[in-house]
């Protein structure tokens, strides 16, 4: 009998061989484990360098992470009960029976896992995104197999959120728009120079990134409304636009401009005379 074959008989048949073939499996997928997640690691920091699609690009790499931590979890209780004598073949028969009824038990888990996937592939959102859901306004923290995260930004509380769940979901721009009040008797030239110069002291606020000012959008009933577009950080977007009405009321007070709000105009009709 050689070496290689005592060594084989040893851990296959002796306890103690056992135990040592068990250490060696969860060593080796250990280490396994370890290399996958490095590599991961290296690529997440590499595409966040980049910064070209790279939200989508880390919400692949932790779910990628999540099935293979599974997967070698199965694989490591697999390989212990061949390892000490159970035999796999026919509990595996036997699972097919109870994966039925088991079906039935972990439905809402396997509808969690295919919506993920299908959030994944449609590209719905990413880590990172501003998104609007169920009336909270959040930034995604978190995307796995079976939920999803939401830090609420009014209060940073954190919703989680089983992905079977997720039906709407609306992922917002930098985009902002600003609708202005404005009133009926200003000069159209003059209106359009005073907002022009506005749009270019919004963009000097800190959280805002760009600003113009598009000209009249509506005739309201008591104002004509102007449009105003800003582009800032989704996360701080109410901050944003606090800055930018800001400037703006401080900048039409100085050139005598009020904001119109809706009247209401009543007429009385003079009493006939007797």
């Amino acid at each position: 009998m050689t070496i290689g074959e005592k060594i084989v008989k040893l851990l296959t048949e002796s306890p103690i061989g056992k135990l040592i073939a068990a250490a060696i499996v969860v060593l080796v997928a250990l280490f396994i484990y370890r290399l996958i997640v490095h590599f991961l690691k290296t690529r997440y920091e590499k595409v966040s360098a980049e910064m070209a699609d790279s939200a989508r690009t880390r919400t692949f790499l932790k779910l990628t992470r999540s099935v293979v931590r599974y997967a070698l979890i199965l694989f490591i209780v697999l390989t212990l009960l061949s390892i000490f004598g159970v035999d796999i073949s026919s509990m595996l028969t036997g699972v097919g029976i109870f994966a039925v009824i088991a079906g039935f038990i972990v439905q809402d888990a396997l509808k969690d896992i295919i919506r993920g996937a299908t959030i994944l592939s449609d590209k719905y959102f990413s880590i990172g995104d501003v998104v609007v859901y169920g009336g909270i306004t959040g930034e995604v923290v978190s995307f796995g197999l079976v939920s999803t995260k939401i830090r609420d930004l009014d209060d940073n509380s954190v919703l989680a959120v089983a992905n079977r769940n997720i039906v709407e979901i609306k992922v917002l721009t930098e985009l902002q728009l600003l609708r202005l009040p404005l009133p009926y008797d200003e000069d159209d030239k003059r209106l359009r120079e005073i907002m022009t110069d506005i749009a270019e002291k919004i963009k000097e606020q800190p959280d805002i990134k760009d600003c113009k000012y598009e000209g009249a959008n509506h005739f309201k009933d008591s104002f004509v409304e102007h449009l105003v577009k800003y582009w800032c950080d989704p996360v701080f977007r109410d901050r944003a636009r606090r800055q930018a009405l800001k400037v703006i009321i401080a900048e039409l007070d100085k050139v005598g401009i009020s904001i119109p709000f809706n009247q209401l105009d009543v007429h009385f009709d003079k009493p006939a005379d007797s």
